[in-house]
């Protein structure tokens, strides 16, 4: 499932701030893209995570400070998400990003080109 137009932000109340700096934060370069997970460390302790994996990192940030040393598993997922986006959005956004994440392969870069022309 996909969303497909702007409407979604109509039905709940999501802060279009929020999701400039979640597009912000993917294109930015500075966090490696996961497939398959919200997030994983590697032997040498180095995170990557998928794209709502870097919402969750904007989450947490709001909840814990902007300095916060973000490294969140999965199952914090559905919590930070919710109280950052709301529960509705969260799950109908989650299925068409998880799926452009994970299915089809695309880069955060065009998840947020996405993102910005959807949202």
């Amino acid at each position: 499932m996909r969303l497909e137009d702007k409407t979604a932000l109509d039905r709940v109340n999501v802060s279009p701030s929020i999701i400039q700096e979640w597009i912000n934060l993917l294109r930015s370069g500075t966090i490696n893209q996961h497939i398959g997970a919200f997030s994983c460390v590697d032997d040498d302790d180095n995170w990557s995570y998928c794209a709502m994996g870097v919402l969750g990192i904007i989450g947490k940030r709001k909840m814990y400070g902007p300095e916060y040393n973000c490294r969140i598993d999965g199952s914090y997922a559905e919590s930070i998400l919710a109280s950052v986006i709301g529960t509705e959005f969260a799950n109908e956004l989650s299925a068409s990003v998880v799926t452009m994440n994970d299915s089809d392969g695309l880069s955060f870069e065009q998840i947020a080109d996405w993102l910005d022309q959807t949202l």
